[in-house]
């Protein structure tokens, strides 16, 4: 990450509050010191504390797909927590899609209009 270190793991369903939990903030801190013991509760200290929402569909499924309202929009969202495990073969979804209309890997329960 560019010469720095980023230390992440924690997830709340919260609607849309991005307010920090303090304990969570330090379970993770402590998670950190007893894996890597070159790290102290001191070192982590004063370092900017980030917080963001992830996308997640009601029923927990990705929205992989093209869009029935909108001929030109494909979607690939929803993944939460999978998004790096899914990314792959959700490209490859949106891929086929785009360029000969039809992919093998698609499947009504990740179908982006499932809800519409």
């Amino acid at each position: 990450m560019n010469g720095m270190l980023r230390f992440a793991g924690t997830m709340e369903i919260t609607g849309n509050d991005r307010s920090v939990n303090p304990r969570k903030l330090v379970g993770l801190k402590k998670s950190v010191c007893r894996y890597l013991p070159e790290f102290t509760m001191n070192d982590l200290n004063d370092k900017k504390v980030w917080v963001g929402l992830r996308p997640i569909s009601p029923d927990g499924m990705p929205y992989v797909g093209k869009s029935e309202t909108y001929h030109n929009v494909y979607l690939s969202t929803g993944h939460a927590m999978m998004g790096m495990s899914l990314g792959p073969v959700s490209g490859k979804i949106i891929t086929e899609l785009m360029g000969d209309g039809s992919s093998p890997l698609e499947d009504p329960l990740i179908d982006p209009n499932r809800y519409c």
